[in-house]
């Protein structure tokens, strides 16, 4: 009866076992090469054309000045004129304007507070995007002329920003911007925050960028590159939906925005391959948890199986305990009656007993 017992319950155990592991391989097979599979399917994936860490989410940014020509024609043919051999001059904003303190410079920020301390990649590629003077030390120069003749020029504080930007120097073009922003009139105020902005976001101090580009936001909705630049520092910051709203914002304002667009699709790429790795973590956990409990199974299933064999023993063996409990119920029978005892011969009273052995199953 208890091997009887033994046996279905090591049966039940492999039944259970058998599903385990079907189940566990299933899962596996589902989550091979779980990345390649999205980028090759997902819709946002295929229209981004590449992930979304290919993408320079610190490219430079700049918003253009105002269309009056304040510095235009004057600057290009000063530059035309310019002896090249002499020694060219920097534009220091410090030597320009002494300014300790501005309630328009967001001093509040670490990064204004300790730009002493703040560095920065050069941003070479700025170059001819604020100047068709080709020779930057020049260019330099020419800001610092102007600049001597019109100290309180907001454009030309943020002209000497670019020009540090350009060699990456972050503390200097700081210094620069707060005069800018400083002198500037509220209603062009983006230009000169987004000039910030871009040399904190390099300067790894994104989350105060994005502060600052958010006040550009606020100032200039209507500015598709404020909510381009917002949207890489978002990226940046890893957080995936506002970035997503800023490039898709970007293109709502300019249709045309293929890089914006394309930023958007491989933000909402990469956010679905972050949850859908995230779900695969957890499932893959899981998943251990049950291969550390089917060994457990396992090994009971063993222990039990091991049992049964040694309870079962060779037939000739369960033959002869069968005869001998046979033979005992006869006795008991028998004596029962005051009758004599059969003996193992199959005799009883000289009479032959017939009974039938039943082999061991």
């Amino acid at each position: 009866m208890q091997q009887e017992k033994r046996a279905v319950l090591i049966e039940e155990l492999k039944q259970q076992l058998m599903a385990q592991k079907e189940e566990i391989d299933r899962r596996e097979d589902k989550e091979t090469n779980l990345e390649g599979k999205i980028y090759a399917t997902d819709e946002d994936c295929v229209a981004a054309e590449k992930p979304l860490t290919d993408f320079d989410l610190y490219a430079s940014t700049v918003v253009p000045f105002p269309p009056y020509k304040e510095f235009g024609d004057e600057f290009t043919e000063f530059a035309d004129k310019m002896d090249l051999d002499i020694e060219f001059k920097k534009p220091n904003c410090t030597e320009v304007v002494d300014l300790d303190f501005s309630m328009h410079a967001f001093e509040h920020l670490t990064g204004v507070r300790d730009r002493h301390n703040l560095t920065m990649s050069a941003e070479v590629g700025l170059h001819h995007a604020v100047t068709t003077v080709e020779n930057i030390e020049l260019y330099g120069h020419l800001v610092h002329e102007f600049l001597q003749k019109n100290r309180t020029s907001w454009i030309l504080f943020d002209m000497a920003a670019y020009y540090w930007r350009i060699h990456g120097n972050a503390t200097n073009a700081i210094e620069c911007v707060r005069r800018a922003l400083h002198f500037s009139p509220r209603e062009y105020k983006d230009v000169t925050l987004i000039n910030m902005g871009n040399i904190l976001h390099l300067s790894h101090m994104s989350e105060e960028a994005a502060i600052v580009v958010h006040a550009a936001v606020d100032i200039a909705p209507n500015n598709a590159i404020c909510h381009f630049t917002l949207g890489n520092i978002y990226a940046v910051l890893a957080d995936y939906n506002k970035s997503a709203i800023c490039f898709e914002n970007a293109v709502k304002i300019q249709p045309d925005f293929t890089n914006a667009a394309q930023r958007y699709h491989a933000v909402m790429c990469h956010s679905k391959l972050e949850k859908a790795l995230e779900a695969q973590h957890i499932s893959l956990q899981r998943t251990l948890t049950e291969l550390r409990e089917y060994q457990k199974q396992h090994e009971y299933w063993l222990r039990q199986h091991e049992k049964l064999l040694n309870e079962q023993a060779p037939p000739e063996v369960k033959l002869e305990q069968r005869l001998e409990y046979e033979e005992q119920k006869i006795r008991e029978s028998l004596d029962g009656r005051g009758m004599a005892s059969c003996s193992r011969s199959g005799e009883c009273c000289g009479l032959p007993i017939l009974f039938t052995v039943v082999p061991p199953s």
